[in-house]
């Protein structure tokens, strides 16, 4: 897990964590503003505590707090769960409301190790290899869900009959 302690990344990986946080941060007020009118209008909360979860995520992340993954992983099983029950199992439908998310996930796994100090990740564990793993079962995850027992989601198909030339 990550640990919360004195530790503060220095160089590009100081830079890679508030970067990060600071386009999170963006991209959630962004999102929640846009929340915000979609409830005005009758619409989704979603977008609201999604917006939320990012700027709580990147404030944490921009400060080099390990807190911002773990917030950011709450807002992307959030996601997942508004994503299925809003379209099912519908591979096609499930992409515009899933990568996005996704993408921010890995980035915010790729922290994981930065936020360490250089000797805990020898005694606590491999924090480059837990973010490997993940992204490696989210991809794997990705292709199956894509897949969803056939290969629609791989290859077009079309129930159509061939119009004649």
């Amino acid at each position: 897990m990550i640990s919360e302690s004195t530790h503060r990344p220095e160089g590009a990986a100081y830079w890679y964590l508030v970067s990060l946080g600071v386009l999170m941060t963006l991209l959630g007020i962004v999102l929640g503003g846009g929340g915000l009118w979609l409830i005005a209008l009758g619409g989704s909360w979603y977008y609201l505590v999604a917006g939320l979860g990012l700027v709580l995520s990147g404030v944490l992340l921009a400060r080099t707090s390990g807190a911002g993954v773990w917030a950011y992983l709450l807002t992307f099983l959030f996601t997942l769960v508004w994503a299925f029950w809003e379209v099912g199992t519908d591979s096609w439908a499930l992409v515009p409301r899933l990568v996005a998310p996704t993408f921010i996930l890995v980035l915010a796994l790729m922290c994981i190790p930065l936020l360490r100090p250089r000797n805990a990740s020898r005694t606590h564990g491999h924090g480059r290899s837990v973010a490997t793993a993940a992204v490696m079962i989210l991809a794997g995850g990705g292709v199956l869900l894509g897949a969803g027992g056939s290969f629609h989601a791989l290859a077009q198909q079309n129930d159509a009959p061939p119009t004649p030339a």
